[in-house]
């Protein structure tokens, strides 16, 4: 493989890493590219434009650098460094390469669902709504036969 294309490799491994939270690679690949991602971090950080065009260069994805600048530099505001971490998946089956998942060391933060609505509301409203008539039920007649006659 020849450096351009080293570089791309590390280049989608560094936007997906960003994108979807955790990638799954060889260790070889994880070990190359988990400094370049700390160092991307780490010079985003500072939060100035020329960070962030530098980071665009890097990446080539806006939306990456957008995730990147927005919400991973303020998950890891209290971290100088060490943002991601690597666990081991066992050996791939096709060439027995070891196989590794990359990960953020925080998590996202998830959001909180909607409070619920005021059971004094919800009564007002099911007051105010229609209601439906019931089913009539169905008597059917049956008339005893004797059959003593």
């Amino acid at each position: 493989m020849n450096s351009g294309g080293r570089k791309a490799l590390f280049r989608s491994l560094m936007v997906a890493l960003i994108m979807d939270e955790k990638v799954v690679t060889t260790s070889a690949r994880a070990k190359a590219v988990k400094g370049q991602v700390d160092h991307l971090i780490s010079k985003t950080k500072k939060g100035d434009l020329g960070s962030a065009r530098w980071a665009s260069s890097v990446l080539a994805n806006d939306k990456a650098v957008a995730k990147l600048t927005g919400e991973l530099v303020k998950r890891f505001e209290n971290r100088s460094s060490g943002f991601t971490r690597s666990f081991n998946l066992g050996n791939r089956a096709g060439d027995n390469a070891p196989r590794v998942q990359i990960e953020w060391i925080e998590k996202a933060l998830k959001v909180e669902p909607k409070a619920k609505k005021d059971a004094s509301k919800v009564e007002a409203v099911a007051a105010e709504a229609p209601k439906t008539p019931k089913k009539k039920e169905v008597k059917t007649n049956v008339k005893k036969i004797d059959k003593a006659k």
